[in-house]
């Protein structure tokens, strides 16, 4: 069996996550023989090949020419309800991508995210390839205006329709592509969203893993004593991850020190945008921390984690991370999109400043505190490994269309 990758990334070094999920579906499929990997990221162009990957074939999605005819350009939109944050491929680009896939003799294609798939769509309709689309994040309306922010700070009519189209589009484009093969997502509710729009009956559940996290030598499995700490971790380039932060800080933290709670906040993600470091700034009680090169000994310093997302699709991978962890978890509902926890079971729910102090004071009985880590972290153990992960991508695999 041979396989093909297709990812906007070339996904070593595994230091995301999004390429830990790829490179999941890399080992799973190398078990089953040939894999090779196609990335289009001009950063990445001269990358050296390695295991579990037999080629890396590099693409410039932007090297050559685009429609000259206006009218195919639209055309192409409108048949493939194109939203406006796909790439615009070259007509080159996309032929190339054809013909590497049709004379690579692969057997399985699987795409990684629907922004990847448009030259998909433009493969022969004879040609003998099982196409998997992993969506893997749904474009939910909420996840949509969290993204794409034009819908908030223009004021011209046009310009809304425009977004409100797009919106639709957006939409309509992760149908095509689920439509196209067979499609993965991360959760039960997001498969939930797709089949109410009557998308196809090959959508396929694949969680994701639970990180294999390094805990260091003399972590502390007991985070009761270090309660005072809350630590939010993430990549804090991504705009849901930046505005449910500060939200949390504005709304609900500032209130907690002004009503004398002795709190700690500690934030460590790559790349956080100015207007969160002028904000962590205003605080003597709040540490950010930029880029840590390894998120492990921050598990160490806390006594819970906060993830207080507005926005968000597929499944959380910081939630189960901070299961493996020993650490209780304070989340929104969309925080824990995709997981099907229990409130004071797994993980502690909250929306606003009371919801957050009920169950913060909550933690503070010990045995509840203990009872939440130990309950999380089975559950963790029992849904989101990787066993569970190789046994949906063969049930999907096996399928027929």
């Amino acid at each position: 069996m041979k396989t093909l990758i297709v990812s906007y990334k070339y996904p070593l070094p595994e230091n995301g996550g999004d390429r830990i999920r790829t490179m999941h579906f890399a080992r799973f499929f190398k078990q089953k023989g040939e894999v090779d990997v196609m990335y289009f990221h001009r950063d990445q162009h001269d990358v050296e090949v390695a295991p579990p990957f037999s080629k890396a074939i590099y693409v410039d999605i932007y090297d050559g020419n685009y429609h000259k005819n206006k009218l195919l350009h639209y055309w192409e939109k409108l048949k493939y309800t194109k939203p406006y944050y796909l790439p615009e491929y070259t007509t080159e680009a996309i032929n190339k991508i054809v013909d590497i896939i049709v004379s690579g003799n692969y057997d399985n294609v699987l795409c990684r995210y629907a922004i990847n798939a448009l030259p998909l769509f433009f493969l022969p309709t004879n040609i003998n390839i099982n196409i998997i689309i992993d969506i893997d994040d749904v474009m939910s309306n909420n996840l949509y205006k969290k993204l794409h922010t034009d819908h908030r700070s223009t004021k011209s009519i046009t310009k809304k329709i425009k977004i409100l189209v797009d919106r639709e589009f957006a939409q309509r484009y992760q149908i095509k592509c689920a439509r196209l093969g067979k499609a993965i997502i991360c959760s039960d509710m997001d498969m939930n969203t797709i089949s109410k729009a009557n998308a196809t009956r090959n959508i396929f559940v694949v969680p994701n893993v639970a990180p294999d996290i390094k805990l260091p030598h003399g972590y502390s499995m007991n985070g009761y004593p270090n309660l005072i700490t809350i630590l939010f971790v993430g990549n804090l380039s991504y705009k849901p991850n930046i505005e449910g932060i500060i939200w949390f800080i504005k709304e609900v933290f500032d209130r907690a020190i002004r009503d004398g709670y002795q709190l700690q906040l500690l934030i460590a993600g790559k790349e956080p945008d100015l207007q969160l470091r002028a904000l962590c700034n205003e605080y003597r009680s709040i540490e950010l921390v930029d880029t840590p090169p390894a998120i492990e000994p921050f598990y160490d310093r806390c006594g819970a984690i906060i993830v207080p997302l507005l926005a968000g699709g597929g499944t959380r991978i910081k939630i189960l991370e901070a299961g493996k962890a020993f650490r209780p978890i304070i989340t929104t509902q969309i925080g824990a999109y995709g997981l099907n926890l229990e409130d004071y079971k797994h993980v502690l729910y909250f929306n606003d400043y009371n919801t957050f102090l009920e169950h913060y004071l909550w933690l503070k009985d010990t045995n509840n505190y203990h009872s939440i880590i130990e309950s999380m972290n089975a559950y963790v153990e029992r849904n989101y490994s990787i066993q569970k992960f190789n046994l949906a991508v063969e049930k999907t695999l096996n399928s027929v269309r």
